[in-house]
């Protein structure tokens, strides 16, 4: 099972860089790509004017990492939870885990 774990995150990487253009989208060009933007939304649930908000707010995320993704979801939560206590635990946790870790180095070309 350990094994299969960077499988999946390469393979999440990989297709969030198609959809995004790398690790933080050009809204603006997004925007104009319905066909990406209804695949980000189909695929991950993710919203690009909630993506950006984010960015506006905690400063650009990789959103190749699990943590721009938790991030995302526990936003989504403060909207629909009024404000939960647990929904910003996991924001600061996650801003936290990728100060540390930096972000996602990638090369889609290799298995590494």
């Amino acid at each position: 099972m350990g094994r299969l774990r960077p499988y999946y995150r390469r393979q999440i990487a990989g297709r969030i860089t198609e959809l995004i253009g790398g690790a933080q989208p050009n809204y603006a060009a997004l925007s104009v790509s319905a066909s990406n933007t209804t695949a980000l939304a189909r695929e991950y649930g993710l919203l690009p004017s909630l993506m950006n908000e984010i960015d506006m707010r905690y400063g650009p995320l990789d959103w190749r990492t699990p943590q721009a993704h938790a991030i995302y979801w526990a936003c989504r939560g403060l909207k629909a939870r009024n404000e939960s206590i647990d929904c910003h635990r996991i924001i600061f946790q996650c801003l936290s885990s990728c100060f540390f870790k930096g972000r996602l180095i990638f090369d889609p070309q290799t298995t590494s």
